[in-house]
């Protein structure tokens, strides 16, 4: 487990950010591995623990930095806040960049608890030792349509569909994903994905729920 820590440059923690460092009951001379989520790890060694005052003071005994991953990024219609709160769960394990939530035509009507979402992340982030973070951000349709055209990400058709699994073309990109809400995606949705020529895949025989699909996809994309 990695721990998180906002800025590599502090040689302490305290207040929220140190929660999850004293879920470990730290103590003096213990080593651990934190991350700034943005590419950095460093091996610290723990100085002072102050309990009084929930602050962690540490020494840094190296730092490393890592290159970027080819960007994973997902496109996830809005589902329920439970399956919300286990989907992220799970994709910041794989270690997926970014996650857009949208409403597509056919999903529920709910406005997501980001805050909750991202300190969920987070710990996920920290469990499986990542040291790229995983964004979240709510975007609208508008916002939707323009980045599909940039990002150019395959649409999960949730049915048993027989198609092809994705290649990196001019016109698609596999590490990157559009999942639609449990009704399926709509008619003139589907349309609008044609006019923009993305490519449609299937997971196959079985039929998942749209919150696990993405972690299904990533899976054996990434195997």
């Amino acid at each position: 487990m990695f721990l998180y820590i906002s800025d590599l440059s502090k040689r302490e923690v305290s207040g929220e950010e140190s929660a999850h460092w004293w879920s470990l009951r730290p103590k003096v001379g213990q080593m651990y591995t934190i991350t700034d989520l943005q590419g950095s790890k460093a091996v610290v060694e723990i100085q002072e623990v102050q309990k009084t005052n929930q602050r962690i003071s540490f020494h840094i005994q190296s730092i490393t930095k890592l290159p970027p991953k080819p960007p994973r990024i997902l496109f996830q219609a809005i589902t329920d806040k439970i399956y919300l709160d286990k989907m992220v769960e799970v994709l910041g394990v794989l270690g997926v960049e970014q996650i857009y939530l949208f409403e597509a035509q056919n999903s529920i009507k709910l406005t997501p608890n980001i805050t909750r979402l991202q300190k969920i992340i987070l710990r996920s982030n920290e469990q499986s030792q990542q040291v790229w973070g995983t964004r979240l951000d709510i975007i609208n349709t508008n916002q939707l349509w323009s980045q599909a055209q940039h990002i150019r990400p395959v649409v999960l058709e949730l049915s048993s569909k027989s198609i092809s699994k994705p290649q990196n073309s001019e016109s698609t990109s596999k590490y990157s994903v559009l999942i639609g809400p449990e009704g399926g995606w709509s008619g003139s949705e589907v349309n609008t994905f044609n006019q923009h020529n993305l490519n449609f895949y299937s997971l196959g025989e079985a039929v998942y729920p749209s919150w696990l699909s993405g972690f299904v996809y990533f899976s054996r994309i990434l195997s």
